[in-house]
Formats: C-alpha cells, sequence, structure tokens
C-alpha cells in the first residue's frame, strides 16, 4: 500500500495529465448534445495547464460543422467560459 501511494503521488498526476491531453486532442462532439460535449471537454480541460487560446482553437475543431456555423455568426468570444449557442 506505501508503495502504491507513493507511485501514485509521483507519477500518477503526470500520466493523468498526459491522458487528459491526448483526449482533448482527439476529441469531436459526434452525436453528443453540445452540453453533453462541453461537459465532457471542460472535465478534461481540469486535467491540463493548457492556455485559453490553444483551449478554444481544440474545442472549436472538435464542434460539428452545424455548431461551427452557429457560432461563425456571432463574434468571437474571449474565452470557453463566454461561448453561448
Amino acid at each position: 500500500e506505501l508503495f502504491e501511494r507513493k507511485f501514485l503521488e509521483s507519477f500518477g498526476d503526470s500520466e493523468q495529465k498526459f491522458q487528459a491531453e491526448k483526449q482533448l486532442l482527439s476529441i469531436k462532439q459526434g452525436s453528443k448534445s453540445c452540453s453533453t460535449f462541453v461537459a465532457d471537454f471542460q472535465r478534461l480541460v481540469m486535467e491540463t495547464d493548457w492556455d485559453e487560446k490553444s483551449l478554444f482553437s481544440i474545442f472549436y475543431q472538435a464542434l460539428n460543422d452545424d455548431i461551427k456555423d452557429v457560432l461563425a455568426e456571432k463574434e468571437r468570444p474571449d474565452s470557453l467560459e463566454d461561448v453561448e449557442f
């Protein structure tokens, strides 16, 4: 138990961060509703320390085209929190 706890203290967080980053780079909205996709995306974001500009680009690319069309009609938000559908 002590070994496992020490191991996770040393390596667990970086592995979790790496997995979240990997998932962010491959995430797609697909058949998920916007609210479900945003929640999933935000959950992964909390695991990383990526900057807002990079995250918005990844978020936008992962959206379905019909949602991108709606966003294109509006002014680009300053942050992910300001995105309105």
